[in-house]
């Protein structure tokens, strides 16, 4: 890989970070491509100060700082560690994204990763929704995986805001989807003869848009449907919107709130 394909994939990842952490990204100094994003998670904050070396991603990983005052000893040696894993596990790759999960993952607990299955973090008991918001049930989907990523649909009957403000608060105090890469949802309300929707990328440029549009083709109203991506490491492109809107539709279908009738969303 030559320095001009280093600066090309340096080109893409900066744009990409920029539309996705917005406003928490910032250019420190374009000309020696230094670059800051501002990570929050679970209450607590750190700076990600990031340089690109002319040989990144090829060769060597981003030059890189940790601002947190409260990441200390072997908690920052631990967090370094896993970012140096990202970096040789991805030689050749782009990892500032990657990095800010693994330093999202800290901020919220120190507890070591743990080697389980994707599948077995990403399941859910109902009783745990009900022991939060008994009024709010939600109903999870099956998990779906593709390239090392998993994407889980949930969903919640609703009839206002109000219903959608409860609904979201019960399914972020499950531990295991506040501290996820994504919670994109939509949804739709039928009152007065009108309908009042909107919804949420959560960081995944588009999704939500396209969630609703899923929601508009299948006539589906009084729904809220969240969908949970955990990143496993492998950029999926284009294709993680279908993957996403499958997720969405996957838990409509078991919810028998749209029947198993297949629609073309583009």
């Amino acid at each position: 890989m030559t320095i001009s394909d280093n600066i090309t994939q340096q080109t893409d990842e900066i744009e990409g970070l920029s539309s996705i952490y917005f406003p928490n990204f910032a250019i420190e100094d374009e000309d020696c491509r230094s670059y800051s994003i501002k990570v929050v998670e679970g209450g607590r904050e750190a700076m990600l100060f990031f340089k690109f070396p002319l040989n990144y991603p090829a060769d060597s990983p981003p030059i890189y700082q940790i601002s947190a005052p409260w990441l200390k000893g072997e908690d920052g040696l631990d967090v370094d560690n896993q970012l140096q894993n990202v970096f040789l596990e991805n030689i050749g790759e782009p990892v500032i994204f990657q990095w800010v999960v693994k330093l999202r993952e800290a901020l919220s607990s120190f507890q070591p990763v743990s080697n389980d299955s994707m599948e077995e973090k990403t399941k859910f008991n109902v009783d745990e929704i009900k022991d939060v918001f008994p009024h709010y049930p939600l109903i999870h989907g099956e998990p779906l995986s593709a390239g090392k990523c998993t994407f889980q649909g949930h969903v919640a009957i609703v009839k206002n805001i109000s219903d959608i403000k409860s609904a979201l608060k019960a399914l972020h105090q499950i531990k295991k989807v506040a501290n996820t890469t994504h919670n994109i949802y939509a949804y739709r309300i039928q009152r007065s003869g009108n309908i009042i929707s909107d919804c949420d990328d959560d960081g995944e440029t588009h999704a939500g848009s396209r969630m609703l549009h899923l929601l508009e083709i299948l006539n589906a109203s009084d729904v809220l449907v969240i969908v949970t991506r955990w990143f496993g490491g492998v950029h999926l492109g284009p294709a993680r919107f279908q993957h996403i809107n499958n997720a969405a539709r996957q838990v409509l279908i078991q919810a028998q709130i749209i029947c198993n009738e297949k629609k073309t969303v583009k």
